[in-house]
């Protein structure tokens, strides 16, 4: 009777433990085919002037059509290690190109922002946008970012994440720049 017993419950746990295999398995199938996010930010979009907060504290706002040439936003947060990594290329396309395109900073968190400008000495006009007054920065949650934006707001070029691979030999492109590093997260 108690190997019979035995064999039972060892029995049902072999059941049950097959069924959570099969829906694991259901679950990892339906994330494997699951779509990429879509940017919120894409090519030929217009953009309204971002409105927020500068790393002072002060309200600002970014009007694309007061500058002379594109605007290029570049989209952070304090503490983002693939922001940390893309750094010295960004530092590059500032020093090199700041004549041709005008360079903004976008935070997607004030809270220690004017230290971080400052400790990278990241010279460039700052702004920590409210979703609220922003809604097309709603769902843009991703750093970093780059976004070329023209003088009427219409997006020109977009690239998420940091330059690496595909995505560095592209910026360089466009920008007609050499960049420094293959952009790495250290680890």
């Amino acid at each position: 009777m108690n190997q019979s017993r035995s064999n039972l419950i060892l029995l049902a746990a072999l059941a049950v433990s097959g069924s959570l295999n099969i829906l694991l398995s259901f679950r990892v199938h339906s994330l494997v085919s699951a779509r990429a996010p879509t940017p919120r930010i894409k090519v030929g979009l217009r953009l309204e002037d971002i409105t927020g907060l500068d790393p002072s504290g002060d309200r600002v706002t970014v009007r694309f059509e007061d500058s002379q040439t594109p605007t290029v936003i570049l989209v952070l947060r304090p503490g983002c290690q693939w922001c940390d990594a893309n750094m010295p290329n960004w530092k590059t396309l500032i020093a090199e190109k700041r004549h041709s395109f005008r360079f903004v900073a976008v935070s997607l968190s004030p809270i220690d922002f004017t230290k971080y400008l400052e400790l990278n000495k990241l010279n460039i006009p700052g702004v920590a946008p409210s979703v609220e007054q922003n809604p097309m920065l709603n769902g843009v949650s991703a750093t970093p970012q780059t976004i070329v934006v023209e003088h009427d707001g219409t997006v020109r070029k977009v690239w998420l994440g940091a330059y690496a691979g595909d995505t560095k030999r592209d910026v360089e492109a466009f920008f007609g720049v050499r960049l420094p590093v293959e952009a790495r997260v250290p680890g």
